[in-house]
């Protein structure tokens, strides 16, 4: 939680717009706490497991991170549904988005795809990333480029509108282990049993506001201190 007071009291210094619910450039999600999921939810009749060791992450043995695991076969994978992500992404100016990656078991064969967008029954449109993320035995950093899109990497899997509708309205974010073709539920061979660490999910500022982003690092690590 200090990631959001930090980051948003940057916005609101550099005279940002940073109302309530609305998702923040230079956003962090760390992990760092044992028993920290925040709000990840959602997963499969394989009745995903959510949990935090709270060691192991990208930081090493002091960082924790999100395991998303099933210890059966199903469709897997989590969406957030909080303000961290929820709002008008192209207005905050996020031009990408960045996280690591692990495979727990390294062998789990994932393939993983981000979606954002807007997931409610009214106003559905949301849209994935067509590259996926093969995570390894080691923490791996993986990122989608919101500044520069090429319409063919991504697929509306709900609802209707743009691409930019749905960067406009988001209300959630969303990652799952998938298969093309890319349809509303995982497609074929996409169900899996395996366990999945996912860290430091960014919110990438643009270029500009770099220098706040620097800041909001320099804060965190004097308060770790």
């Amino acid at each position: 939680m200090h990631h959001t007071i930090v980051t948003r009291a940057i916005a609101a210094l550099a005279g940002l717009s940073a109302p309530a619910f609305a998702v923040t450039p230079g956003f962090v999600e760390s992990f760092a706490n044992a028993g920290n999921t925040g709000f990840w939810i959602g997963g499969a009749s394989a009745g995903t497991i959510y949990s935090n060791p709270g060691t192991g992450g990208v930081g090493g043995a002091s960082d924790g991170f999100l395991s998303v695991r099933n210890d059966r076969l199903g469709n897997f994978g989590a969406y957030n549904p909080s303000s961290d992500y929820a709002g008008n992404w192209r207005a905050a100016g996020i031009t990408g988005l960045s996280l690591w990656l692990r495979d727990i078991n390294t062998i789990d064969n994932f393939e993983i795809h981000i979606s954002i967008g807007n997931g409610n029954v009214v106003g559905q449109n949301l849209w994935q990333y067509n590259v996926g993320f093969v995570p390894t035995a080691d923490w791996q950093q993986f990122t989608v480029d919101l500044a520069n899109i090429n319409p063919a990497n991504w697929t509306r899997i709900r609802g209707s509108g743009t691409l930019e509708d749905a960067l406009r309205n988001a209300d959630r974010l969303l990652f799952r282990n998938d298969r093309p073709p890319f349809t509303p539920s995982p497609g074929g061979g996409s169900a899996i049993i395996g366990d999945l660490g996912v860290d430091e999910i960014r919110l990438l500022p643009a270029p500009g506001a770099a220098a706040l982003t620097a800041f909001g690092a320099m804060a965190h690590g004097r308060r770790r201190r």
